[in-house]
């Protein structure tokens, strides 16, 4: 074969082989889904992506456009400080009729503890890097100063005494005083460094270490009228907990010793007996109700590889969150808020009201406080 004939069929072989693969790609392709009439017969709708569903408003309602902090319950009502104006508010359970308490603006706000005299509070500010607390009166504007080296505050259930938990530099004591911080009694001396204080009911505190997915740590009571304390839990990884209000039921999260594996469980403070609620969400996202028969908890609908709950309480990790009503006694959940509805929530030590009709809490991922209506 001469070269200009052999030059002549490989250029038909090309031309047959690219005529080829246009027949294919032009009339063997898929078709792409059709447009929809629409329901008037003019036109087509364009298929739209799915949206998720939506949070009803009158369930739940913002109680301040501004961002917040300090959140408690005075007289069924909410209260807070308003980051942006250094105020603190009080509004009702569905955010209406906003009314400004404090003579002042504040700096700095990082907790409120009310007191029986509804116009006092404990106030404890960040100032240079420590935490100052003081009793602040809201209507004259008067800060009395409380002893240096707190390292924790918690206030009785009916506002009438404050326990503090302090360091003179040598010693850690745990003190009781009245409200007004006047007769105040050291009642132990533990060699604990660091706890976290809450005040349970009249007589009973909770004392409980820092809580971290690095380092084992343990919870104990104290007994104010016996001045005596009771270790609960010992040597858990992530350990923070709850108690109901009569002291018979604790509430606490754990996690594995790489700070996995969160957990919430049930501890029957009469009997020490534990089970778990098969949930993992953190302690702090979760309320005893009246009764002490059930609890509200928000639980992540996906907890992402983290050191728990070190990076949620430093802020490295947010979570959006399902609401539900959990019965201790027979194990049923009710969902009151899914974490697949639109706005979400991050929510962190909710609150209710007395007749439990609402819910309060900050919401982390926009740092405003809500109520839920439940």
């Amino acid at each position: 074969m001469s070269r200009r004939n052999l030059i002549i069929l490989i250029s038909a072989v090309i031309l047959i082989i690219i005529t080829i693969i246009l027949i294919l790609t032009v009339f063997l392709r898929r078709p792409g889904p059709l447009p929809t009439p629409a329901p008037s017969g003019g036109g087509f709708i364009i298929p739209e992506e799915p949206t998720l569903p939506t949070v009803s408003k009158e369930k739940v309602r913002a109680l301040s456009e501004n961002p917040a902090g300090a959140l408690h319950i005075v007289n069924d009502r909410p209260r807070f400080w308003d980051k942006e104006t250094g105020f603190i508010f009080e509004t009702s359970p569905d955010g209406a009729e906003p009314k400004r308490i404090s003579r002042d603006q504040l700096a700095d706000v990082v907790n409120i503890l009310p007191l029986s005299d509804n116009e006092k509070i404990v106030l404890a500010e960040k100032e240079n890097n420590q935490i100052k607390y003081s009793i602040y009166n809201l209507v004259s504007g008067t800060k009395n100063l409380l002893p240096n080296g707190i390292k924790s505050i918690a206030v009785s259930p009916d506002g009438k005494k404050i326990a503090l938990y302090l360091t003179d530099g040598q010693k850690n004591k745990l003190v009781i005083t009245d409200a007004d911080a006047i007769n105040a009694k050291t009642v132990a001396e533990l060699n604990l460094d660091k706890i976290n204080l809450s005040w349970t009911n009249a007589n009973m505190i909770l004392m409980a270490e820092p809580a971290s997915g690095l380092a084992s740590s343990s919870i104990l009571s104290f007994n104010a009228e016996k001045k005596q304390p009771d270790l609960i839990v010992d040597n858990l990884f992530g350990l923070e907990a709850i108690t109901s209000s009569d002291f018979s039921k604790m509430i606490y999260s754990k996690t594995n010793q790489a700070g996995g594996g969160l957990s919430l469980n049930l501890l029957d403070l009469s009997t020490r007996e534990a089970k778990s609620l098969a949930i993992g969400t953190f302690a702090s996202k979760c309320v005893f109700s009246k009764s002490n028969r059930e609890i509200f908890c928000a639980v992540p609908s996906e907890l992402k590889s983290s050191i728990l709950p070190d990076d949620y309480y430093k802020g490295i990790l947010r979570t959006n969150d399902s609401l539900f009503k959990i019965n201790l006694e027979t194990a049923e959940f009710s969902e009151i808020i899914n974490g697949f509805e639109r706005p979400s929530f991050d929510i962190v030590k909710p609150l209710l009201n007395s007749s439990e009709d609402f819910l309060f809490f900050i919401n982390n991922l926009d740092d405003k406080p809500y109520s839920i209506k439940l």
